[in-house]
């Protein structure tokens, strides 16, 4: 984390500042976007199909999420401007997930986890020879849900450069893995795509929204998460 972000991320709290940094925000985050967009176009689809292979080689029960979900099954092919790739787990396999991804030259980047609550976590890993990265969203089972967590910034300490985060619980209702026929292999998706397409991105999903935030999931009270990757 650079200095930066970290003044962004510290005065962004106050109103006045917010304000008058949200213009120069958008602006670095743009040219950021921009430059991760050009590289994902040119690596994706070999790096998207390693990863999987690499899912499917080791049994991890896996399948792809978010973004990477709806632009498969949306427009046949990834989201113009999309700039990684979404991953759905178990929490009980995080351990060997990140253990067989960094023996296969990738970097964890990140790794939040909940205070006190290991089972409330999400890995970002890197390519280590694109620099392409991708997210794994941990879910938990109960007998309704299949629930993952998203992670926002909550605060950070100036002096030691530490972030803390707010949680978003994300309850979809429950599923089980199909596979869904993308650039000549099985891809692994849930089971009721269209009812989890519509959980995350509303009745809409099929028609493109440039605009469309997910505001509407309130952050959980009382749980703060840390990026173990800084400890």
């Amino acid at each position: 984390m650079d200095l930066v972000d970290i003044i962004r991320g510290k005065l962004g709290k106050y109103s006045f500042i917010k304000r008058v940094l949200t213009p120069i925000n958008v602006k670095i985050c743009e040219y950021r976007r921009k430059r991760r967009s050009q590289n994902f176009q040119k690596y994706r689809d070999v790096l998207f199909l390693e990863i999987v292979e690499i899912f499917q080689t080791e049994n991890i029960n896996y399948w792809v999420e978010f973004g990477t979900l709806l632009g498969i099954y949306r427009d046949h092919g990834f989201i113009s401007g999309d700039d990684d790739f979404d991953f759905g787990a178990y929490v009980e396999d995080a351990e060997r997930i990140r253990e067989i991804f960094i023996n296969r030259n990738f970097t964890l980047l990140k790794e939040y986890e909940a205070v006190d609550n290991p089972e409330i976590k999400e890995m970002t890993f890197i390519c280590d020879s694109n620099g392409i990265t991708f997210d794994v969203f941990y879910f938990t089972r109960s007998e309704k849900y299949n629930s993952c967590y998203i992670f926002a910034i909550k605060d950070v300490d100036i002096i030691s450069k530490k972030k803390f985060f707010k949680v978003k619980q994300y309850d979809f209702p429950k599923f089980e893995l199909d596979t869904i026929d993308f650039m000549d292999e099985k891809i692994s998706v849930p089971s009721n795509i269209i009812e989890h397409l519509e959980y995350s991105y509303g009745k809409n999903f099929m028609i493109p929204d440039p605009h469309f935030n997910t505001i509407h999931f309130d952050f959980m009270t009382g749980i703060v998460a840390v990026d173990k990757c800084e400890d």
